[in-house]
């Protein structure tokens, strides 16, 4: 799919009109997996990602899957008490 889509638009940033064909999803995950196992992540680690919406957050939570690993997005606008709770799940 994402190779026969390749130009088709996957992201489109309604403020900025910055745009992602799902090619560049594709490249920008592999780049995310590749940074992920170099910095040690492996299978059945957990990656929290704080972080306002951007259309990387997309890539690195499909280069975490590559990886077997699990990522969890945290909102940047929780408070305090919301990412410890959410940390221990």
């Amino acid at each position: 799919m994402l190779i026969s889509s390749k130009n088709i638009n996957s992201q489109i940033n309604g403020l900025t009109g910055l745009k992602w064909s799902f090619n560049d999803l594709l490249n920008e995950t592999i780049k995310a997996a590749r940074t992920l196992h170099g910095a040690g992540i492996s299978q059945d680690d957990v990656i929290a990602i704080i972080s306002e919406n951007r259309h990387e957050i997309a890539a690195i939570t499909f280069g975490a899957l590559c990886l077997n690993a699990i990522s969890a997005p945290i909102n940047f606008a929780y408070t305090k008490r919301k990412i410890n709770y959410k940390s221990k799940i």
